[in-house]
């Protein structure tokens, strides 16, 4: 992670932590970068949801947190990483019925 994406997660992480949500959506989470940085400290996140209409990116950020993932977060409690393919510019009715209530936060790199 460049030293610029790594700020930008130290502060988008400090925020997470002062609202202390459930779960996050990463929406165009890419190759997953973010979602590997929250790993390595979850808090009480239950899990993240990774969202990208790039299936190439998500396979790739899946065999990257797949190898990583034991090694990185702290297991006192249970925590689930979620992949899904979905155009963030238009949300599909499931996506929306199943987050419609969420707490969200947004970051644009």
């Amino acid at each position: 992670i460049c030293p610029l994406h790594r700020q930008r997660y130290y502060e988008a992480l400090l925020h997470i932590k002062k609202i202390n949500p459930e779960f996050v959506i990463d929406l165009g989470c890419s190759n997953c970068d973010f979602i590997f940085y929250i790993l390595q400290n979850p808090g009480d996140l239950k899990f993240i949801v990774g969202v990208d209409n790039d299936l190439a990116s998500l396979r790739n950020g899946n065999k990257i947190l797949s190898n990583c993932k034991n090694a990185t977060y702290n297991d006192s409690h249970d925590f689930y990483v979620f992949l899904q393919k979905e155009d963030i510019s238009e949300f599909s009715e499931n996506f929306i019925n199943q987050y419609r209530c969420c707490p969200f936060i947004t970051m644009l790199e």
